[in-house]
């Protein structure tokens, strides 16, 4: 997957960098080299390299035309990633920018709610994904990113209806997900046979995150072997990436189930300092349950509530 993606990209590239040479002063191709370039470095490449081009293009893309929305939107992308440590507040103000310069523009609307969906704030992320909808009732960004935030509610059925939906418009997307909500509803073999089916047609792009969920389900099954060389695949193939905080998630989720509350406090903590701080979904998670009497877990908690709170009044 991540060849055909990387091939995709790299055409996609050549074809902007054509309309730039027949037009030098048409400032669009450099946003779109900047944003595929921004999902490479996000999703599974990140090479700095990827990085420093894409900022020079929208640096070029913003010379050339000062109120571009497309280049707010690709700064805002690029500047919430890992490496950049995820300034939640920064990347928000960009989007904002650029939906207040173009208000037709749906791709703010959906990055807002990407970032109110990973720090808690999941009210907010409805409203952004309705007003993305509202601009473009096709667009497919949003709809299983509506289905994670009724999974973060602990809406199973509602976001298992959604997730199903779109399984069959697009077979094997969002596959990990789709198997997490049929496991919170108890559905393990179903949800094993989705991760099966996903690693047969290489259907996910991030690196890690169908071992990160797998070894959930072997965690809750009682296999301590399986879920630990699971898991250890996960972090072969993914531990870099900017998206690797919800496999960091699962993970630790794993291990609370399977009663290493040291491994689980410190795969929770990377999760929130790698860009997910998500109170709500902490709070509510049924696989975190062996950890609620455990003192640092409480701590921790509190402290991810207070950064809830505050980002609540700051975003």
């Amino acid at each position: 997957m991540e060849r055909a993606a990387r091939s995709a990209e790299d055409s996609a590239i050549a074809y902007f960098d054509r309309a730039i040479a027949l037009d030098p002063r048409f400032a669009l191709p450099h946003t779109g080299i900047a944003s595929v370039l921004t999902s490479r470095f996000f999703n599974y490449d990140p090479k700095p390299t990827w990085q420093e081009r894409a900022f020079v293009e929208i640096e070029k893309a913003l010379a050339l035309d000062p109120n571009l929305a497309e280049a707010y939107q690709q700064k805002g992308n690029l500047t919430w990633t890992k490496p950049n440590g995820f300034p939640h507040e920064v990347a928000a103000k960009l989007h904002r920018k650029a939906a207040a310069l173009k208000p037709s523009f749906v791709d703010p609307h959906a990055s807002l709610g990407v970032i109110y969906m990973h720090v808690g704030l999941l009210d907010r992320a409805l409203a952004e994904y309705d007003t993305a909808l509202a601009l473009d009732p096709t667009t497919a960004f949003v709809p299983p990113r509506i289905a994670r935030v009724h999974w973060y509610q602990g809406k199973y059925e509602q976001s298992l209806h959604e997730f199903e939906a779109f399984a069959q418009r697009v077979p094997g997307a969002f596959a990990t997900e789709h198997a997490l909500v049929l496991d919170y509803l108890g559905r393990r073999s179903d949800a094993l046979a989705v991760l099966d089916s996903a690693e047969k047609v290489g259907a996910s792009l991030q690196g890690g995150d169908i071992d990160a969920a797998r070894a959930i389900i072997l965690a809750e099954q009682g296999n301590r072997s399986a879920t630990l060389a699971a898991i250890a695949r996960a972090l072969r193939d993914g531990g870099s990436a900017s998206h690797f905080h919800h496999a960091e998630y699962n993970i630790a989720a794993a291990y609370a189930l399977l009663g290493d509350h040291d491994k689980a406090l410190e795969y929770l903590r990377r999760t929130s300092t790698d860009g997910m701080p998500c109170y709500p979904l902490f709070l509510a998670d049924p696989h975190l349950r062996g950890l609620a009497t455990d003192p640092r877990f409480v701590q921790f908690m509190a402290e991810t509530k207070r950064r809830w709170e505050e980002l609540a009044k700051t975003l």
